[in-house]
């Protein structure tokens, strides 16, 4: 399964089209902005009507998991989700089906002048099938 994917301001799926704004950046920061990452899955004709699970996690470039505080606590910053692609009638045997996936990502503290990763994974895939990385501006 094939996976593409931005950084950008905003994004939101409506009605199974993705739409984004401000997209394609890997320079943010260093203060905390709001954000959001686009997806789209390209689902292989033979996975049609199956549950997919993925998770999309935040990862420094050492691997480990960038963690915020939250309401309950410190918590890794990460996203996980579901999908599930019908075939459409009339579609040509073999054909790949778009699935469009965002989400919205709160101001973030991260570190000035440090490189991070965005990882998306599916369910039974190793290894990761797409990485966004990305860089912090150094403080001023």
């Amino acid at each position: 399964m094939r996976v593409t994917a931005l950084l950008c301001d905003f994004a939101q799926v409506a009605e199974g089209k993705l739409y984004v704004l401000g997209a394609g950046w890997n320079i943010t920061g260093p203060g905390p902005a709001p954000s959001a990452v686009a997806l789209v899955f390209e689902v292989p004709w033979d996975m049609a009507n199956t549950a997919i699970k993925f998770k999309v996690q935040l990862l420094t470039t050492d691997e480990a998991p960038v963690i915020q505080q939250g309401p309950i606590g410190e918590v890794p910053v990460e996203a996980e989700g579901q999908i599930e692609v019908g075939r459409p009638a009339g579609i040509k045997r073999g054909s790949e089906l778009n699935a469009p996936f965002a989400f919205a990502v709160p101001p973030l503290v991260l570190q000035p002048d440090t490189r991070y990763q965005w990882v998306i994974t599916v369910e039974g895939g190793t290894p990761p099938v797409t990485r966004l990385p990305f860089q912090t501006r150094p403080a001023s």
